[in-house]
């Protein structure tokens, strides 16, 4: 609908704007162009569903920094968890040690927002970071 709005979510650094025409959304995520039309995220898109962190989506370039989500061509099947943390968590040691323990694992994180850390934990390892954060 003409009425509808449409959300613009861009952070700052390299990343490509990517638009969401069916959830009127424009976010933004670092991509790698792996061949014409598709890419790899290696950044969690905020605030969409239709693709995650890993994913292979094809997209079509609209401007130097942007592309149109078409589909998911290749799922990654990374498990996303996202926390939304108080200011004595972010800046302590339990954190620290909890990111320690997803680079061991080969789990990839990124905090935006001051306050909003995503861990990506790949298919093949078994964790839930969410205790750890909580105990």
């Amino acid at each position: 609908m003409a009425d509808d709005p449409h959300i613009t979510v861009k952070l700052e650094g390299d990343a490509t704007s990517i638009e969401f025409p069916a959830e009127g959304l424009t976010t933004s995520a670092t991509v790698t162009q792996i061949a014409p039309r598709l890419y790899r995220l290696d950044s969690v898109p905020l605030f969409t569903e239709l693709a995650s962190f890993g994913d292979v989506i094809e997209a079509d370039r609209i401007a130097d920094d942007a592309i149109r989500f078409c589909r998911v061509t290749k799922a990654s099947h990374w498990r996303v968890f996202d926390f939304l943390l108080p200011k004595e968590t972010v800046g302590g040691d339990k954190l620290k040690n909890v990111l320690a323990h997803a680079e061991q694992v080969g789990a990839h994180w990124e905090r935006v927002f001051g306050d909003v850390v995503f861990i990506c934990v790949p298919p093949d390892v078994d964790w839930d970071p969410t205790a750890d954060l909580a105990g």
